[in-house]
């Protein structure tokens, strides 16, 4: 059988939004703001819907993490939080 290049199949590319890099990243802003302001409260949760949340950290599986962490989901006047 011969093959040319047209016949390989490449796996799609992840988007960058997606990768581990940019997760870890934004997890660490997270835990540095909770460990730099332990009374402030605005630290400790973060609103479910934030679009960083959920591309960087949420679409690869870094919720557990958060979890992990101590954040956990709540219902705050209809939006979730964690």
């Amino acid at each position: 059988m011969d093959y040319g290049i047209r016949d390989l199949s490449l796996p799609p590319r992840i988007p960058r939004a997606a990768e581990p890099a940019p997760c870890a990243a934004l997890l660490a802003r997270y835990v540095d703001g909770v460990l730099e302001h332990p009374r402030e409260a605005k630290y400790r949760a973060i609103r479910k819907g934030n679009g960083a949340l959920e591309t960087r950290v949420l679409a690869v599986g870094g919720g557990a993490v958060l979890e992990a962490l101590g954040f956990f989901e709540e219902d705050r006047g209809g939006e979730a939080w964690l």
